[in-house]
């Protein structure tokens, strides 16, 4: 059976480890929560990427995921994708696993207050990257979003396994349900 994959994005403070953390948990199968947090974590603290250097960082997060994915892990995504590009770069490369998408977000006043009660993120971080996705005018689709604002944790996960086990359930439907093509005489 092929890994099941969840990509949750939003800004910083949206509350996607928290809804990872929750679905690691509480899911029928055994997740394994990989955030591109960890990845910027094994970067010296004073250092500056240039943006080649963020895009070889995404290649090596890729290769990183895919192969986890090609030998049959469950992963949870924690990513801040900001750039449509960058997200459609994620798409195209986990196209052939079938990602779940989701998109947390609050509204630039609760992301403030959380931002404030972190002692690890840089005030006003999350108010820019809000701005930054929500201002795109080709801003991508994705298969359920959620305004953390609105729900509690327990709340934004469960919507968020429903939503999954919806399209495994409509994906394996559509794959017992195709006709059968026989050889032509």
């Amino acid at each position: 059976m092929a890994a099941k994959l969840l990509i949750i994005n939003g800004t910083s403070c949206a509350g996607k480890s928290s809804a990872a953390t929750y679905i690691a948990d509480n899911a029928p199968y055994n997740f394994v929560h990989v955030s591109w947090d960890s990845f910027l974590d094994m970067l010296p603290a004073d250092k500056t990427i240039s943006d080649d250097q963020n895009k070889d960082l995404v290649q090596r997060f890729l290769d990183h995921t895919c192969d986890r994915l090609s030998h049959g892990e469950n992963l949870i995504l924690d990513v801040v994708c900001v750039p449509t590009d960058t997200w459609q770069r994620l798409l195209t490369s986990y196209a052939p696993y079938t990602p779940f998408t989701v998109l947390l977000s609050s509204s630039p006043e609760q992301l403030r207050a959380r931002e404030e009660k972190r002692e690890d993120r840089k005030n006003g971080q999350a108010e820019a990257q809000h701005q930054a996705l929500f201002e795109q005018e080709d801003h991508p689709p994705y298969d359920i979003h959620i305004d953390t604002g609105l729900c509690s944790v327990t709340e934004t996960g469960q919507a968020i396994l429903s939503g999954l086990q919806q399209k495994l359930s409509s994906q394996h439907q559509h794959t017992t349900n195709a006709p059968f093509k026989g050889p032509t005489p």
